[in-house]
């Protein structure tokens, strides 16, 4: 009863978050061609990937991102010209989600986050995320398009604003 009350004021988090889709598009030219890896990581804030060194971070991640980062990275790999598209298990701690892209020659946004919606009610139940497999998403399930260009990755997203309980974010993209 009292986590029912508290949830309006923002303190109450699902213990057992449905997974996120993640679509990654590849420009021809993305990575001068070549297969480009990529790095899911989900996070509580963005402030520590915002200071972060590129080889520091696609080297070691979480020494990186400290508690800042929740649960383990999920490595993608996407062609240039192609689109790929995963099911990610969602930590219950995680506020965003942000993409690395691991290019030859990285520019100044070798990276790009979003913002993660709440998760209450009916959907805050525990599924596996192989149960997704094959299948495409519900306009009601959390997911997110990011793109990889030359040597940058971007999203088509506003950066959202903050919510009253949130802290205020230096930055929603790498740049």
């Amino acid at each position: 009863m009292a986590c029912a009350l508290a949830a309006s004021s923002g303190c109450a988090t699902c213990k057992t978050p449905p997974p996120f889709f993640v679509t990654l598009e590849a420009d021809h030219s993305a990575n001068a061609g070549a297969a480009t890896r990529v790095l899911i990581l989900q996070l509580k804030q963005t402030t520590a990937l915002v200071e972060a060194d590129f080889n520091s971070l696609r080297k070691d991640p979480a020494g990186m991102l400290g508690e800042t980062m929740v649960g383990p990275p999920t490595e993608m790999w996407v062609n240039a010209g192609e689109v790929e598209t995963r099911w990610v298990a969602r930590d219950k701690d995680a506020r965003y989600v942000a993409v690395v892209g691991v290019f030859q020659n990285p520019s100044q946004k070798w990276w790009s986050a979003h913002k993660m919606k709440r998760v209450g009610g009916l959907q805050c139940r525990e599924v596996a995320v192989e149960s997704f497999a094959g299948r495409r998403p519900y306009s009601s399930e959390e997911q997110m398009r990011f793109y990889l260009n030359r040597s940058e990755v971007t999203t088509d997203e506003a950066a959202p604003p903050p919510s009253k309980d949130d802290q205020p974010d230096p930055a929603e993209n790498g740049s």
